[in-house]
């Protein structure tokens, strides 16, 4: 231990400056958010991948400064203890990496109103996640490189790997049957990685393999790029991060004991919507439709045709397909569509009256009912919510309920988030949704019991399913 905090000692002398420089940009991290009104944003504000890149080169400096790869001379000039040099290197960024990240979570949350206490857990356990690619990744190379020239190309060089795997050999393969929802973290597919990460940090430590330790890596980064497609390992994950989820419980078909119905609410020629029954559905989880359709109808006398459209959506009475489709006949037909559905796991985050100005959405922050309305423009919301999920909003009022997804749902900082805590941007856009809000927003605000509905979602699963209706006569056909 004496020698451990020896070399603790002597590092932070050595890369203090780097260590205050790591500390104040998490530190601005965690300040310079938008606040929980939506109003206006600081001055200053540093994205996420900047610390990630000024992370990984504090840390790969780190291992540097006593090199683990080939055979380094320190070895011999300065036989420290291995095991006291693996601890000291993990104090170090324990308190210089780890600790600062940690802190600007709680920073943001005290910020944000949240209980810090009661969600300890959830941001220990997010942090801890957050690290698996923050430390470890700069951790493992720097131990298998002996200099940040070294080290900017073996990174290059992993992240060629995997790109040429995904996208020259993994994308030639038929994909249409896979079920892994977009949000969906595939932890199953990530495990190579991580366990070969951490494998090669011990190995160098242990006997410094060094070209072991980059051949584990290489190899450890092209199985998880032809792990993380398949259909298999997506439904591992499911199974692993969400242990009661049984999506082959969920059984879905049309209800054929309900005639198809008109719709214009997309203003094109020959929409109609047919009922869907969902049986099995978890309690308090909802079906949303991701990815593109594939469907078609066919008939003896007009052949097989592809449906023009296809939208699986949540409605007032119960969940709806809507179908266009190129041409009809008056004979019955048979129409086959495939549908890609996540399981999301809803929270209902606020409920607002529907008029216009300013709403308050609880303790998340503030929307507004944009008017004139634009085109595809009516609700726009600024939220300070959990990073975990997506954001939605709906309209109701006796006879009428209608979900949409925002057009733009946009947290702050890009795609990497160093906290649990996200701004959500709701920009509501209800075209795409049948029957959407667009040809019922003057009722509504002219209504008192009429109400907006924000709720988060978080994806625990997906399914595919092929939905068939066997006799079905067009709903113009009949007339």
């Amino acid at each position: 231990m004496k020698q451990a905090l020896h070399i603790f000692g002597k590092d932070v002398r050595r890369f203090w400056p780097q260590c205050v420089v790591v500390s104040f940009l998490f530190a601005v991290y965690g300040m310079a958010r938008r606040q929980q009104t939506g109003a206006g944003a600081s001055a200053l504000e540093v994205p996420a991948a900047v610390i990630v890149m000024i992370c990984w080169l504090l840390i790969a400096g780190l291992v540097h400064e006593e090199s683990l790869a080939e055979a380094s001379p320190f070895w011999i000039t300065r036989p420290y203890s291995r095991m006291s040099l693996l601890a000291a290197k993990l104090l170090f960024i324990s308190v210089f990496v780890f600790l600062p990240l940690l802190a600007s979570g709680v920073l943001l949350e005290v910020r944000s109103g949240v209980n810090v206490p009661a969600s300890a857990g959830t941001l220990l356990l997010f942090d801890l996640a957050i690290a698996t690619w923050l430390i470890l990744p700069a951790l493992a190379i720097g131990g298998v490189t002996t200099s940040l020239k070294m080290f900017a190309g073996m990174a290059v060089i992993l992240f060629g790997a995997y790109y040429l795997v995904t996208v020259l050999i993994v994308r030639q393969i038929d994909v249409s049957a896979l079920a892994s929802a977009p949000g969906m973290v595939n932890f199953a597919g990530m495990l190579p990685m991580v366990l070969a990460a951490i494998g090669a940090v011990w190995l160098q430590y242990a006997a410094r393999r060094t070209q072991w330790s980059r051949a584990s890596l290489v190899a450890a980064v092209v199985v998880s790029s032809f792990l993380m497609p398949l259909n298999s390992i997506a439904r591992l994950s499911t199974r692993i991060l969400n242990p009661n989820f049984e999506p082959d419980r969920i059984h879905i078909s049309f209800d054929e004991t309900q005639p198809p119905r008109l719709d214009y609410s997309l203003k094109l020629e020959l929409c109609f919507s047919l009922a869907v029954k969902v049986e099995g559905l978890p309690p308090g989880t909802v079906l949303r439709e991701f990815g593109e359709m594939s469907g078609e109808v066919r008939s003896a006398m007009a052949g097989p045709r592809e449906i023009l459209r296809s939208i699986f959506g949540e409605t007032i009475d119960g969940y709806r397909d809507l179908v266009c489709i190129p041409n009809s006949t008056a004979a019955p037909e048979e129409l086959r569509d495939s549908v890609s559905l996540a399981v999301m796991s809803v929270t209902q985050i606020a409920t607002m009256p529907a008029r216009t100005g300013t709403l308050v959405a609880g303790n998340s922050g503030r929307c507004e009912v944009v008017t004139p309305f634009p085109e595809e423009t009516q609700l726009r919301c600024r939220l300070q919510e959990p990073l975990a999920g997506s954001l939605d909003a709906g309209l109701e009022y006796p006879g009428y309920r209608v979900y949409a997804d925002s057009v733009s749902h946009v947290p702050d900082g890009g795609g990497i988030h160093l906290s649990p805590m996200s701004f959500d941007k709701f920009d509501g856009a209800t075209l795409m949704a049948p029957n959407g809000w667009r040809f019922e927003f003057e009722e509504a605000l002219a209504r008192p019991d009429a109400h907006f509905v924000l709720r988060n979602e978080r994806i625990i699963g997906a399914i595919r399913r092929d939905l068939v209706y066997h006799k079905l006569v067009f709903p113009w056909s009949t007339k």
